[in-house]
């Protein structure tokens, strides 16, 4: 439930662009930060900055040193007050949430700048850790780390760029059925594979799916979030009694939540692994 909560909150949010205040050009070199989302942690310590970090949300836990990181809240609700008293100079979350704007006017008087990080596609991913690097004064480890991601990412589009879509479901709630509808990063990822996504047309960004309706658009592939291997075999066994193809002929597959909802580094390793999934079934395909 968990991660349906964090993965609802994300879709459903505003198409903010992730773009700094004017200061950013200047390249202040920022030495204390506050990050509202798990995946600004997990970029910043891949921008070698991890060390400005003076505190974060409840569900950064990646990497293990972010375990260790004084806490501000859960990045939905945030305690305002110990979060100025820790006297940081940036403080940086996803997108304009109600709990980052009850922050502007206290920022804005102490001079604590606000940034805003939303990556769209897997290739703003680098571009993010290089911007941060930028930001923090860490570029030689930045640049290197996002050099490396973009040479992964390169490799993934271009072995598919010609190959054959392969249809996509993925599951993100069991009851009701919920899946990931619009959202141009996910989107994205699976484009990288050589993937479609069969509710990618939908209205809304995180539709609920009738049961009936994805018999009909007969997916070639159901992905699930469950991490608990026994609801993931219940799952499986849920589709396999409604007679689902995919899930007849065992193309069913975890993917690991955190890695796939966060835009962070990690999800250059989820977008890895579904496109590993999607070409053992272009080989496994009658």
């Amino acid at each position: 439930m968990r991660q349906l909560v964090f993965l609802l909150c994300c879709v459903f949010a505003h198409n903010v662009l992730a773009l700094a205040p004017s200061k950013a050009s200047a390249a202040p070199h920022y030495k204390r930060a506050v990050t509202l989302a798990p995946h600004v942690t997990e970029l910043l310590y891949a921008a070698g900055a991890g060390d400005y970090i003076i505190a974060t949300v409840s569900s950064s836990d990646f990497p293990e040193a972010a375990k260790h990181l004084p806490r501000v809240g859960s990045g939905i609700t945030l305690n305002n007050e110990h979060l100025i008293n820790l006297n940081p100079d940036v403080v940086i979350a996803w997108q304009p949430s109600q709990a980052s704007l009850t922050l502007t006017p206290s920022l804005g008087t102490l001079e604590i700048e606000l940034l805003f990080s939303q990556p769209k596609r897997l290739a703003e991913i680098p571009s993010e850790v290089r911007r941060f690097g930028h930001l923090f004064g860490t570029e030689a480890i930045a640049n290197a780390k996002a050099e490396a991601m973009d040479r992964r990412i390169q490799r993934l589009s271009q072995s598919h760029q010609d190959a054959q879509p392969v249809s996509v479901f993925l599951e993100v709630g069991s009851n009701p059925i919920y899946t990931i509808g619009n959202d141009a990063l996910f989107n994205d990822v699976l484009a990288v594979c050589g993937a479609v996504n069969v509710y990618g047309s939908s209205q809304v960004a995180a539709p609920q799916v009738n049961a009936e309706d994805l018999l009909q658009k007969n997916p070639a592939l159901v992905f699930t979030t469950l991490d608990n291997p026994k609801a993931q075999s219940e799952r499986l066994a849920y589709w396999q009694r409604l007679q689902l193809p995919a899930a007849l002929n065992q193309h069913f597959h975890a993917i690991d939540p955190d890695a796939l909802y966060r835009p962070g580094p990690r999800l250059v390793d989820a977008a890895e692994h579904i496109c590993e999934l999607v070409d053992a079934f272009r080989v496994a395909r009658p």
